[in-house]
């Protein structure tokens, strides 16, 4: 009986051992930072400073939220780098003026930021 308890217990270590050392996986990916940006396509697409929809700045609020560490901000930061040099309707400036117009701090909304160095 003693020796089942103690396989019993060794077992539950081994197992609390393997869920602890488990890799860390991002839960931040692409899909998940565009889509916070969906209701601010309106701005992004237009020329000129428009307004902000607040349902824009909801999103842009929820990204920063989403981004806890440094990998989440890294992986963040190339998606949106990307998406401003791959989509040629996107107007650059406006992305430069979006963390200011919803009052938040996102580093890495320019073309020329290096995302590797981004904390």
């Amino acid at each position: 009986m003693a020796q089942r308890l103690m396989t019993i217990n060794v077992l539950c270590v081994m197992i609390a051992c393997m869920v602890a050392s488990a890799p860390y996986t991002n839960a931040i990916n692409c899909n998940n930072v565009f889509r916070r940006f969906i209701p601010c396509m309106s701005y992004l697409t237009s020329r000129g400073s428009g307004n902000v929809q607040p349902s824009c700045c909801n999103g842009v609020r929820e990204l920063v939220s989403d981004t806890k560490t440094s990998v989440d901000r890294k992986i963040a930061c190339g998606c949106v780098t990307t998406a401003l040099k791959s989509f040629p309707g996107l107007h650059r400036e406006n992305a430069l003026a979006l963390p200011g117009k919803c009052s938040v701090a996102i580093p890495y909304m320019n073309v020329k930021t290096d995302c590797d160095r981004v904390k």
